[in-house]
């Protein structure tokens, strides 16, 4: 336990920045929303005010201007990136793009778009898409995932489904690995990168990483390179989170951090820098293995999960459909709610009450540790996986027979233990 407080205290002093960058579903299907709606004759404005209410960037005509002139694809193209760069995410629990990743995407997307023999301005059509899934290395049963996420929202003169860049962020969002996480030796790897006597780290560096994950084909290698101007700690946050998402190293007899373990430490680290100055002072930092882990768990400031009796009242409440905020409140003894949920009366019941499982097992508490539990970790890839399985399906809430056992395949959950399950 020494070693695992120490390497998140490690890693953390790498989450200093004051503006944490990428991009997150919601903010990506705001993006598909600003796309669609690029006609509008207000869409400037519209623009300015969704990057500083949504993405929280104070002055958006400092960093991107629209200009009706130029084409808008690639204007919209250039607008994605700047908010990948320059926006805020204050929920760092939650499946996140990298400003790396959404900006390899892009490119690979325009470059797609710029090759075909007759342009097409903004989209590409279903054997596109198949050719940029192949250069990013994407084969096999995650490719036939990822065109199943393709809306087809948009038709050709031909009547051909077409796919819009940032439709193939979300896709990419979807089909993110979870990885092997982060053990001792991959940090301090990466700890390597980090030069106090310079302000940004190698781009080749970089590049060789991303390389060694297979981000892209040996023939698109360099897309990989990417401008070496920003500050060193920000950086190496997003490579340490790309790192634990697609290691595949197989970690035996070590102590690890799981992918979502490095998400939720960023989180933690935010509501002890009181002071938001990107530093942890010494009574913060204090706090910090207090807080997050401890030898003993009934010791722990809040212990989060969901026991046997809690999984329980949740089938009950979303089977009667019951008021989700309300039970949370009452049956969880949650009092700031907003901090972990908010109600979308614009989502299915269904999907609310899955983010309600994922916020009660992060937020509520536990006294009957002799119970079996559920840890938070658990339960977000859970939800998650079921989450994104019954979305392949068009089965709203639910799976069949055929399609749990295929989950608990995916689970590695097998013989005597799936007959059990």
């Amino acid at each position: 336990m020494h070693f695992k407080s120490a390497v998140i205290l490690c890693a953390v002093y790498f989450f200093t920045s004051v503006r944490s960058t990428g991009l997150h579903e919601d903010q990506i299907k705001k993006c598909i929303e600003l796309y669609k709606n690029r006609d509008e004759k207000n869409i400037a404005s519209v623009i300015a005010r969704t990057m500083r209410n949504v993405f929280g960037i104070e002055y958006p005509n400092e960093v991107f201007k629209y200009d009706s002139k130029e084409p808008y694809h690639t204007h919209f193209t250039d607008l994605f990136l700047v908010l990948a760069y320059n926006g805020t995410i204050t929920r760092f629990e939650d499946t996140t793009l990298m400003p790396f990743e959404v900006e390899l995407y892009l490119k690979m997307f325009n470059k797609h778009a710029a090759a075909a023999l007759i342009p097409q301005r903004g989209y590409l059509d279903r054997n596109q898409l198949s050719d940029v899934f192949k250069d990013l290395n994407i084969n096999g049963k995650e490719k036939t995932e990822a065109v199943k996420l393709v809306p087809w929202s948009q038709v050709s003169d031909k009547g051909v489904g077409l796919c819009s860049a940032a439709e193939l962020l979300l896709i990419m969002l979807h089909i993110l690995p979870e990885g092997n996480g982060l053990n001792q030796s991959q940090i301090e790897d990466l700890n390597k990168l980090y030069k106090t006597d310079t302000a940004c780290i190698d781009r080749l560096k970089i590049q060789e990483i991303l390389i060694e994950f297979g981000m892209a084909t040996e023939s698109n290698k360099d897309l990989l390179l990417f401008k070496s101007n920003r500050p060193a700690a920000i950086v190496l946050m997003e490579l340490m989170i790309i790192t634990a998402e697609r290691s595949k190293t197989v970690h035996k007899n070590e102590t690890v951090l799981s992918t979502q373990e490095v998400r939720i430490l960023i989180s933690h680290f935010k509501k002890l820098d009181t002071d938001h100055d990107g530093l942890l002072s010494d009574d913060e930092a204090k706090q910090f293995p207090e807080g997050l882990l401890t030898n003993n768990p009934q010791d722990s400031i809040k212990s989060t999960g969901l026991n046997s009796g809690q999984i329980e009242k949740c089938i009950e409440v979303y089977k009667n459909r019951e008021d989700i905020p309300n039970f949370m409140k009452q049956d969880f003894g949650i009092k700031n709610l907003e901090e972990f949920f908010q109600y979308k009366p614009n989502e299915t019941y269904y999907i609310n009450a899955m983010r309600s499982l994922m916020a009660l097992a992060h937020a509520g508490t536990i006294d009957n540790f002799e119970e079996p539990t559920l840890m938070a970790i658990e339960v977000e890839f859970y939800v998650k996986k079921f989450f994104k399985r019954t979305e392949d399906t068009g089965q709203h809430g639910y799976l069949n027979r055929e399609q749990l056992l295929s989950l608990f395949e995916d689970l590695n959950i097998q013989g005597d233990e799936m007959l059990k399950a």
